[in-house]
Formats: C-alpha cells, structure tokens, sequence
C-alpha cells in the first residue's frame, strides 16, 4: 500500500502543478470551515475514488485517477475564489489602482 500510495502521489504531482495542489488545500480548509456538508461530500468523493484505485489490481490505473484529479479541481476553484475576493479587498484600499483593470471585471 505505501509504494501504490507514492505512485499515486508521483502521478498527482505529474498532473498537476504545485499551485493547483496549495490551491486545493486552502480550498479544502475554507470549505471545512464555512460548508461542512460540500467538504465531507468532496472528502468521501475524493477518498473514495482515491481507495478504490489504490487497493484493486487495475491494469491502467492512471484512468482511474481522473475522478480525484476533478475533486482536487473543485477544491482549487474555491481555493482560488478565496485568492480572488481576498485580491479584491486588497485592491480596494488603493482607490487609485482600477479594479476593473486589476482583476479584469466590468463593474
């Protein structure tokens, strides 16, 4: 179990970048604390898949990574929102700095 663990971890790595990871579990932590439901939900999902393509046999294994690969996805979206609404409140206190050209908004 500890090798096919490392072969997973050595394969998210591959996959995906570094940031995305830190994104992910910033937004795995926002979502334990303001939506327990939505981050026990994507835990079981995440957990889940992650098991079941550890433990079994599979002759193509890296398939089977894809479903945690889009939980760690959505858990980076909110992680990245966060980052986002938290630029904004920055920028804010700059009133000479245009948001709308910072961030890329219309309004």
């Amino acid at each position: 179990m500890p090798d096919r663990l490392a072969f997973y971890w050595a394969h998210l790595l591959d996959n995906l970048h570094w940031g995305v990871l830190v994104a992910a579990l910033v937004g795995c932590v926002a979502l334990s604390i303001w939506d327990r439901t939505a981050a026990v939900l994507l835990g079981f999902l995440f957990f889940g898949w992650a098991i079941y393509s550890i433990e079994n046999d599979i002759p193509d294994i890296e398939v089977y990574f894809i479903p945690t690969y889009l939980v760690l996805a959505l858990a980076a979206s909110v992680g990245l929102g966060l980052a986002l609404a938290e630029a904004e409140h920055f920028l804010g206190r700059f009133p000479r700095i245009s948001r709308r050209v910072a961030l890329g908004r219309d309004g």
